[in-house]
């Protein structure tokens, strides 16, 4: 995983949270929209529900999908990539402590732990 890839796109990205809204257009035609708090539109996936089987995605599927959109705002990836850093600095830090030190090393959680509860508190 490329986190520094993926902490740049959060970054240029239009921060979250993100809302999802689900409308008739007319003919028929459906769309899910995934927007900002400003109100800017960050997607729209647009259907029409009588597809026959195997003609596309159903409108289930298509909000299920807007909604995971969603729900990983950039806000929230920021924070999770913060976590998987701080995972693999204790990570490190304990395998280069392991190899200069002769005592059991017992792992430290507390870091994690409190890194775990921000990203639990600003869902």
């Amino acid at each position: 995983m490329d986190t520094a890839k993926l902490r740049l796109l959060a970054l240029a990205a239009t921060p979250g949270p993100w809302e999802q809204s689900h409308r008739k257009k007319g003919n028929g035609f459906y769309d899910t929209q995934v927007y900002c708090d400003e109100g800017e539109t960050i997607a729209t996936i647009a259907w029409y529900p009588r597809a026959g089987p195997g003609e596309g995605v159903t409108s289930s599927y298509r909000t299920d999908n807007a909604a995971y959109i969603a729900a990983a705002h950039p806000a929230l990836m920021l924070r999770m990539l913060d976590v998987v850093d701080k995972a693999e600095a204790v990570a490190s830090n304990r395998e280069r402590i392991a190899h200069t030190s002769p005592e059991p090393l017992t792992l430290d959680v507390v870091e994690l732990r409190s890194a775990l509860d921000a990203l639990e508190g600003g869902k």
